[in-house]
């Protein structure tokens, strides 16, 4: 995919978030990734971790170019100066639009700092000389390097922005969580994610205040919460259905995986599979990710056999799970009647806050 862009004239820089990356091979594999596009991979092995990686590949980038046009370094906004020759050098800011700077000089001993503010819709750069080489990892002493600070324009990670309807919708499902273990309704970690254990603990609430059951963290539940006075009655939990081991008679289907149609759904062999026990989502973010890196992988699949679960268990070359894995990740949602592996390991990762749900 990466290189069918480059061959249409486009420049496809890939940063690269990983998180709890255990296999050295998958690691490489990654970095390869993104050494190949000037991208790097960033790596995170808890919750703290893995905001930080985001925040770092979601910096813009920055080029410099020599006279001719040639790239002689690249960096990140905000992330510290980079090493280059003494001269004179264009900056191009991977921006939308690119920010263009001619003419930036890069004196021996000596580090170049610019800075680019907004104000309206005009653009101001400033140029600074230092005396002093930076501290960051990447500059060494009496050696000539650019930082480009860029915090009013290009930088996500610093830019104010209006709180989106996911956003809000989380604060309401945060609110419904911490209403109902208030009231003795076991909903989990107030984290505003709503997986089988807020839904069963909505359920049980609507059931006890004469509500339709519907599990869903609505406004009207919101209300009819903050109004309710009682306690939570005494109920036996349902039964989670267990894991049921392929049988020899059961449909398996091996191959690669070709393609990716929703986070759930694949194609292997030719042929559709749907992952058993993972709700469908077309997120365009999530999809693309599987399609860049679980395309190609080999896969062997067989049909379910647990009562009233539609769909395969399928394993990757490892013996590992897939499904499993991704509600571990963070980045798919189990059924509500998913075997209690899945739930598990999604409660895992919800509260790790593994993930982007």
């Amino acid at each position: 995919m990466i290189q069918e862009l480059n061959d249409t004239g486009l420049e496809v820089v890939v940063n690269i978030v990983g998180f709890d990356i255990t296999e050295n091979s998958t690691r490489e594999f990654l970095q390869g990734i993104a050494q190949m596009t000037g991208g790097q991979l960033y790596t995170a092995d808890n919750s703290d971790e893995l905001r930080g990686a985001i925040k770092q590949a979601m910096r813009a980038g920055f080029q410099v170019q020599d006279s001719l046009g040639n790239t002689v370094a690249r960096g990140s906004v905000g992330a510290g100066p980079v090493l280059v020759p003494e001269g004179v050098f264009g900056v191009v800011i991977d921006s939308d639009p690119p920010i263009e700077m001619e003419n930036v000089a890069v004196v021996f001993e000596k580090e170049t700092r610019l800075l680019v503010n907004k104000e309206g819709e005009e653009l101001g750069t400033e140029r600074e000389l230092l005396d002093e080489i930076s501290e960051a990892p990447v500059a060494v002493a009496a050696a000539p390097s650019i930082e480009i600070d860029l915090p009013d324009v290009v930088d996500p990670a610093t830019t104010p922005t209006e709180p989106s309807t996911e956003d809000l919708a989380r604060q309401i499902v945060r609110e419904v969580q911490s209403l109902l273990n208030e009231r003795g309704y076991d909903a989990g970690t107030a984290d505003g994610l709503i997986g089988p254990r807020t839904r069963e603990a909505i359920r049980h609430f609507q059931s006890d205040a004469g509500l339709p059951q519907t599990g869903e963290a609505s406004t009207d539940v919101l209300e009819a919460l903050r109004g309710y006075t009682g306690v939570a009655s005494i109920r036996e939990p349902e039964p989670q259905p267990e894991t049921v081991a392929p049988e020899s008679e059961t449909h398996v289907i091996g191959g690669v995986i070709s393609d990716f149609l929703d986070i759930s759904t694949m194609i292997v062999d030719g042929q559709i599979v749907t992952l058993a026990g993972i709700e469908q989502s077309n997120d365009p973010f999530i999809v693309g990710l599987l399609q860049e890196f679980l395309v190609d992988l080999d896969v062997i699949c067989a049909e379910s056999k647990v009562a009233g679960l539609n769909g395969y268990f399928c394993l990757d070359y490892y013996g590992v799970d897939m499904a499993e894995e991704m509600l571990r990740g963070g980045i798919a949602r189990a059924t509500r009647n998913a075997p209690a592996n899945y739930l598990a390991a999604e409660d895992q990762a919800r509260r790790e806050g593994a993930g982007i749900w």
